[in-house]
């Protein structure tokens, strides 16, 4: 994969330096051609029988590699995105605890909770150590806001192995989707993982807008098209509502706005170039609230009144009316876990196709993710 072997030449030359002036020891990248096709921060290396797993870190280019010789038995999930990988393959009878078990959706693992079968793993802060020391799992699948958390160097130092994914990182919607392979590396289950990927691959760019060949024109495989051509059907969208009293906008590279560039839309206020999140005022979301077509991802509202006792100057808001305000939690848990963010990484088809039907002004009762405020 060109783009993982020039990340990885990067780190590299970076932990060199860093060597050179007493810093970390020098990373070692494999020498292959590698097995992903989108993602940009692991790769997939065929190592006998089993397969050598290499986590990216894109905020200091470190490598760490996960070797699996047979599948994993006893797998925790810090990320319950990372239980909708590994149920949608087959493998949910595998997690043996996850952090945030009120949140999960699988209904499978949500069983397994309710019998004793799967644990409360704890959050960042506050890790269940007593509870996973005594579990003695195979891994605890791990993820990475920044740089290296207290809880991976104090689980290291029990002797449980540690892997840091970074799928939510990845700006793609395939790529992010690709971790499924990952996952089936993990589990044995590398033919389901290859086959589910191969039809979200194929239901991504048939309901793209602009199609599998307009997709292969891009500069590389995994990177952003959005640059590619202009947006043919440029409905003009909303997204968000302020959190904490900040209100932010996705940059054009993220992974939300290529998921609505693919749709045929255009997020407003959005940066380009950059996979950042931007901040705007109140101010300036109503100047953008009078040129969308649609609202998206607007809180877990249900109705327009309580949209508006959400803050009065929604009321004010050209777009907030029935038919353009959708939030993207048909699929959310009573105890505040969203199924958009744990299936849908896996089944980024789904959600562009529930986008393709929004923008067409389809049938609400064919949307899987979202739905809309009355």
């Amino acid at each position: 994969m060109k783009r993982f072997r020039h990340i990885a030449l990067l780190a590299v030359l970076w932990a060199a330096f860093l060597s050179s002036c007493g810093g970390r020891q020098k990373v070692e990248v494999p020498d292959t051609s590698g097995y992903a096709a989108y993602a940009q921060c692991f790769d997939l290396l065929p190592e006998g029988e089993g397969w050598a797993i290499v986590s990216l870190s894109p905020y200091d280019g470190t490598t760490d590699t996960l070797h699996v010789t047979e599948p994993l038995q006893k797998i925790v999930c810090m990320s319950t995105s990372h239980v909708g990988f590994l149920d949608a393959i087959g493998a949910a009878d595998a997690v043996v605890a996850v952090s945030g078990c009120d949140f999960v959706s699988s209904p499978r693992i949500r069983e397994r909770i309710a019998e004793g079968q799967v644990a409360e793993a704890g959050y960042d802060a506050a890790p269940a150590y007593e509870t996973l020391y005594q579990l003695q799992p195979d891994v605890v699948l791990s993820y990475s806001l920044g740089g290296a958390s207290p809880m991976d160097e104090r689980l290291t130092e029990l002797g449980i192995r540690v892997f840091t994914l970074y799928e939510h990182l990845e700006s793609h919607p395939l790529a992010r989707a690709e971790y499924v392979r990952l996952f089936g590396a993990l589990t044995g289950r590398m033919a389901a993982a290859d086959s589910l990927f191969a039809v979200v691959r194929d239901g991504y760019q048939a309901s793209s807008i602009y199609g599998p060949e307009k997709m292969d024109e891009c500069p590389e495989k995994g990177q952003s098209s959005i640059n590619c051509g202009q947006i043919m059907d440029g409905r003009k969208v909303l997204v968000n509502l302020p959190y904490a009293g900040v209100w932010y906008i996705p940059g054009a590279e993220s992974y939300m706005a290529r998921l609505i560039h693919d749709a045929g839309g255009e997020v407003l206020g959005s940066e380009p170039g950059t996979s950042q999140s931007g901040m705007i005022s109140l101010e300036r979301a109503y100047e953008l609230a009078c040129e969308a077509d649609f609202w998206l991802n607007a809180g877990n509202v249900q109705s327009m009144d309580e949209l508006r006792r959400e803050n009065a100057a929604f009321a004010s808001f050209p777009v907030a009316a029935p038919g353009r305000v959708y939030t993207n939690s048909r699929r959310a848990q009573t105890g505040g876990g969203n199924d958009f963010w744990e299936s849908g990484a896996v089944r980024p088809d789904l959600i562009l196709k529930d986008l393709r039907t929004i923008f067409a002004g389809g049938p609400e009762d064919s949307l899987y993710y979202y739905q809309s405020v009355k």
